[in-house]
């Protein structure tokens, strides 16, 4: 199969890409790990040269393989860290509504305010 892309088409795959495969895998056990999406991560990858796309990767001194750097990292994380704080906040909502929902009445506004914060510390 062969797809046509833009560099500026070919970067957002990439961290489309990357964010998904994270997502998928970052705390999956390496036994259960799936692994095609290891392989095709590794197959975008690999065009990265021919798509301009340098600033989101390095090349290893040892085997020559390309591996991505801090800048694609960095701009992964935004997004995923956007996506959490997104649910936290929609968890917050409903616990602003936990008089009117049982099933929510032993969530605190607060403490989850303060785990979310904590949790993005640590990392």
């Amino acid at each position: 199969m062969r797809i046509d892309l833009t560099d500026e088409q070919y970067k957002a795959l990439v961290e489309l890409v990357t964010a998904g495969n994270y997502l998928i895998n970052r705390y999956t056990e390496q036994e259960k790990r799936e692994e095609i999406f290891d392989e095709v991560v590794e197959r975008i990858y690999s065009g990265a040269e021919r798509a301009n796309c340098d600033e989101y990767f390095d090349t290893d001194d040892d085997d020559g393989s390309i591996k991505p750097n801090f800048n694609l990292a960095d701009n992964v994380a935004t997004y995923i860290y956007d996506y959490n704080y997104g649910f936290i906040e929609r968890v917050l909502e409903k616990a602003d509504l936990a008089k009117e929902c049982p099933t929510l009445s032993s969530v605190d506004k607060d403490d989850t305010e303060d785990w979310f914060d904590r949790m993005y510390e640590k990392e």
